[in-house]
């Protein structure tokens, strides 16, 4: 009965010590995250920026053209699709 005893304290002392490492690795991973997040979200999306910036100005093709026309200060829609049903069939 006296070893069954001594085992159940060392597995709830195990117990402890576990949850005491999972919460200092949680704590850890919090600090962490709000450290670096912030900047590497800002750092990607000024390269994301920079590669369309770039690539945007390699191509020497003219831009495409409007899809409207002005016409004496008036615009007029360009050519217009097929309109869409939604499900319906005839």
């Amino acid at each position: 009965m006296r070893s069954a005893q001594t085992q159940i304290e060392r597995v709830d002392a195990i117990a402890s010590d576990v949850q005491e490492v999972t919460s200092n690795a949680s704590a850890l991973s919090t600090t962490v995250a709000s450290t670096f997040g912030g900047p590497l979200v800002k750092v990607a999306a000024f390269g994301y920026g920079v590669r369309r910036a770039v690539s945007g100005r390699k191509d020497d093709a003219p831009a495409k053209p409007s899809r409207r026309n002005v016409i004496v200060g008036r615009t007029v829609p360009g050519a217009r699709r097929e309109k869409r049903t939604r499900g319906k069939r005839d």
